[in-house]
């Protein structure tokens, strides 16, 4: 058998989906709420709703860090600076920044999200996932920064 058959083997008895709920029950956090259609897990951890995507077809996970952040669609210069701020990111960062429109309440929310192997040769893969959630914090920390330093060098009123 050839190294990629042998991958193959390996994981083909992989359960994605229940080795993500038995790491997060390890993390300290709390799960908020389960879709069993669609394998979507509502995490809370250190304040932060995270939202996971998770499937035993799939190696692959998705983690999202959903409405962190919102700017009023009125305000185009302040629009202008986070679409500016978040290019930036996304070229250095090492989760996807993006912004949502919501037309009826009038507001561009911003997510971030990051997708990931996840499988049980993983040693510690709490660690792992937690220094995948700090991600999203750092990637927001730096994001809220730079929007504000951006936006007084320019002079736009928040």
């Amino acid at each position: 058998m050839d190294k990629a058959g042998q991958d193959e083997y390996l994981y083909a008895n992989e359960k994605t989906h229940a080795l993500v709920m038995d790491t997060l029950m390890k993390m300290g956090g709390t799960i908020k709420g389960l879709d069993e259609k669609t394998g979507r897990i509502q995490y809370e951890y250190q304040g932060h709703i995270f939202l996971i995507d998770s499937s035993d077809d799939c190696l692959f996970i998705t983690v999202w860090d959903p409405y962190w952040h919102e700017i009023p669609l009125e305000d185009i210069d302040q629009l202008a600076t986070m679409r500016k701020v978040m290019n930036l990111a996304n070229q250095h960062e090492v989760c996807t920044l993006f912004y949502t429109i919501d037309e009826e309440d009038g507001m561009a929310r911003i997510h971030s999200k990051k997708n990931l192997i996840f499988v049980s040769k993983f040693i510690a893969l709490d660690t792992y996932l937690q220094t995948i959630f700090s991600d999203f914090f750092q990637v927001e920390r730096r994001f809220l920064t730079e929007l504000e330093r951006i936006t007084k060098m320019e002079g736009i009123k928040v």
